[in-house]
């Protein structure tokens, strides 16, 4: 089941920083891995688990997936 969050994503080279709109507290995770597939869709896998839910929608672009550890997915812009 896939619910909705308010997160601001900054993507950078190396790190993911996710902050939930109204807090002031960030969570950063290193990332592990990325690819744009065929169809466009961009996947970062991130080394700890920085979502709550098994499938979250963390604004109109990103969503968050994993059990273990997140995976990021997004239509590539």
């Amino acid at each position: 089941m896939r619910h909705s969050e308010n997160y601001d994503v900054m993507v950078n080279e190396q790190t993911v920083v996710l902050r939930r709109q109204g807090s002031s507290i960030p969570s950063v995770a290193n990332i592990l891995g990325s690819e744009v597939d065929k169809e466009g869709v961009r996947t970062i896998w991130l080394d700890r688990l920085v979502h709550r839910g098994a499938v979250v929608s963390l604004n109109d672009n990103w969503v968050a997936s994993g059990a273990i550890s997140t995976v990021l997915t997004c239509r590539a812009q």
